[in-house]
C-alpha cells in the first residue's frame, strides 16, 4: 500500500515539474514574442518630417502628413516661382537624406508605399533661375565688370504673375498660363518682386522712402509717374543689394546675360545671328505673344532674351559711361527707366542685345513684360 501510494506521489511530482517547465517555456516564448512584438512595432512607427539644421530657403517649413492604406502622403501649398519640388527621406534624423524615388508627384502631392526603413522626410522646391558667372565684358562703349547672379531661364509668366498679384493683366495679344505676362508698368515689376520675396520668406530688395518694402504700406499714387508732380516719384524706391529677395536686373546684367555672359559667342541676337531661330518679332510671331521657351536658348541657357515681350530693368536711364564700370546700377536721377528687348511687333533690330530704350516708369501696353533675378545665396 505504501509503496503504490510512493509511486502515485512521485509520478504527480514529475507531473507538476513538467507541468512547470512547461510554463517557463510559454513564458519564455512569450517574453520573446513580446520583445520581437515591440521591435517590429518600433521599426514601424509612423513617418514624420524633419526640418534639418541649416536645411537653407529650399526646404519647406510647413508639410502635411498622412497614412492610410498602407500608403504614405505627403502635401504642401505651392510655393510662388516654383518649378518642381523634391522629397528627400532617411532612416534616422542624424542619418544622410537623400531624394526618395520610391513615390510618384502629383502637383503639391507625394504618395509612395509605406517603408519601415525610411521614416524621416522632408520636402524642398526649386525654381528656374540660372547662374551667370561673373566677368568682364565691352559693352559697344566701356567696359563692365560684374559680380555672379541669378537670374531667371523664362520672362516672368502670366500664371506666374496670377499668383503673386491676383491679377492678370494680359489680354488681346495671348492669353495663357505659359505666356509671358504683358501690359505690366515698371511699378508693377517692382511690386511683383517684394510681394514674390513676401511670399518665400526671403528679404524684399525694394523700399519705398520710409514706408519700407511691404507693398500694401506704400502711399496712394506710389506707382503714378505721370499726373503726380514731380513725375518722378519712381525715384523714391531704393534698393538694397545685399538683400536675398527676387529684384529686376540692371541694364548690364540684362545685357551680360542676354550676349551669353563668360560663353558669348558674340551673336547678335540672344543665342544666334538667326532672330527667327531665338526669338518672336514681327516677321514670325503673328502679333501675338508666344509660350515661354518656345524658341532656342542661348549660350547660358536663357530664352527669349531677344523678342517676345520687351523687359523692365532697374536702371534709371542714361548714356553709358566710357570709362570701366564694376557692378553699375544706373543713374542716380532722370525721368525714365531702361527698357531692353524688342517685342511680339518690334523689327528684328530692337530684339538685338545691346539694344536699350527707355519710358516712364508707369508705361504699360502689351510690349511690356519683365524676368527677376536675385544675388547668390549666401
Amino acid at each position: 500500500m505504501f509503496a503504490f501510494n510512493d509511486i502515485r506521489l512521485g509520478r504527480s511530482k514529475c507531473l507538476r515539474q513538467k507541468k512547470d517547465a512547461d510554463m517557463r517555456s510559454l513564458l519564455v516564448f512569450f517574453f520573446i514574442y513580446v520583445l520581437i512584438g515591440l521591435f517590429a512595432a518600433g521599426r514601424n512607427e509612423l513617418p514624420e518630417l524633419h526640418l534639418p539644421e541649416n536645411g537653407g530657403e529650399r526646404v519647406l517649413p510647413s508639410v502635411e502628413l498622412a497614412v492610410a492604406g498602407g500608403q504614405l502622403n505627403l502635401a504642401w501649398g505651392p510655393v510662388a516661382g516654383a518649378v518642381s519640388y523634391t522629397v528627400y527621406s532617411s532612416d534616422g534624423p542624424q542619418e544622410p537624406f537623400a531624394p526618395d524615388l520610391t513615390g510618384a508627384y502629383a502637383d503639391t502631392i507625394w504618395t509612395a508605399p509605406l517603408n519601415a526603413e525610411k521614416r524621416f522626410y522632408y520636402v524642398t522646391w526649386s525654381d528656374s533661375f540660372i547662374l551667370v558667372e561673373g566677368g568682364t565684358f565691352y559693352n559697344g562703349i566701356g567696359d563692365v565688370t560684374l559680380t555672379s547672379f541669378l537670374i531667371d531661364t523664362y520672362e516672368v509668366t502670366q500664371k506666374d504673375y496670377l499668383a503673386v498679384m491676383g491679377t492678370n493683366p494680359s489680354y488681346g495679344f495671348g492669353v495663357s498660363d505659359d505666356r509671358p505676362v504683358y501690359n505690366v508698368s515698371w511699378f508693377n515689376a517692382v511690386e511683383y518682386c517684394n510681394r514674390l520675396s513676401l511670399l518665400n520668406g526671403l528679404a524684399p530688395c525694394y523700399s519705398y522712402l520710409s514706408y519700407g518694402a511691404e507693398p500694401s504700406d506704400w502711399p496712394p499714387e506710389w506707382d503714378d509717374s505721370w499726373s503726380t508732380p514731380p513725375y518722378n516719384n519712381h525715384q523714391n524706391f531704393s534698393c538694397d543689394w545685399a538683400a536675398g529677395g527676387y529684384r529686376l536686373p540692371t541694364d548690364m546684367e540684362w545685357e551680360f546675360a542676354a550676349r551669353g555672359g563668360v560663353l558669348s559667342q558674340g551673336y547678335v541676337y540672344s543665342g544666334s545671328n538667326t532672330l527667327g531661330d531665338v526669338g518672336w518679332y514681327n516677321g514670325n510671331a503673328g502679333y501675338l505673344s508666344h509660350p515661354v521657351g518656345s524658341k532656342a536658348a542661348n549660350e547660358l541657357g536663357f530664352h527669349d532674351l531677344s523678342g517676345n515681350v520687351g523687359e523692365w530693368t532697374w536702371d534709371i536711364f542714361a548714356s553709358l559711361p566710357v570709362t570701366p564700370q564694376t557692378d553699375p546700377h544706373g543713374a542716380a536721377s532722370g525721368n525714365y527707366r531702361t527698357f531692353r528687348n524688342g517685342y511680339f511687333n518690334s523689327p528684328a533690330a530692337n530684339c538685338a542685345t545691346t539694344y536699350r530704350a527707355y519710358t516712364r516708369a508707369s508705361t504699360y501696353s502689351a510690349g511690356t513684360g519683365f524676368r527677376i533675378c536675385r544675388r547668390l545665396p549666401v
